[in-house]
């Protein structure tokens, strides 16, 4: 089974390096299974034919954007980037900040006991936004 959306990223706090592993050993022996999973009744995931294509578009914000969505909040943080870390824990770091993923809430405080998360002022947030917006 794959991972809801958020599971991996909970891991934080819990991963070390035989967590990493195993993290890594499930992956590869998911995408080597997605068919055997698919195939699987009842469905899981369905395709519905609507006999027309549908237009899908990923957008990554510009700093502008970003920093308009982090001026309308009211409580910041930053994460490590669970990716990074579980890469590092298996020998192949990462050249980039590890400290990079922001959320941000729009209630006051929301951070202050997520013992994951760093609360951080707005100026120290899109300071973040701007470093990890710089060229290596």
């Amino acid at each position: 089974m794959p991972f809801v959306v958020g599971v991996y990223e909970e891991q934080l706090s819990r991963m070390d390096e035989e967590f990493a592993r195993l993290l890594e050993e499930y992956h590869l022996e998911a995408a080597l299974g997605w068919g055997e999973f698919l195939n699987t009744l009842p469905s899981i995931h369905k395709v519905i034919p609507v006999e027309k294509s549908i237009p899908f578009e990923v957008q990554v914000f510009p700093y502008e954007q970003a920093s308009a969505l982090l001026n309308k909040a009211k409580s910041f943080g930053v994460r490590k980037c669970i990716c990074r870390v579980q890469r590092g824990l298996l020998g192949e770091p990462c050249k980039y900040p590890i400290e990079v993923c922001m959320v941000f809430a729009p209630t006051e405080g929301a951070f202050d006991d997520d013992p994951d998360t760093r609360a951080i002022t707005k100026e120290e947030a899109l300071q973040i936004l701007r470093e990890t917006e710089e060229p290596v």
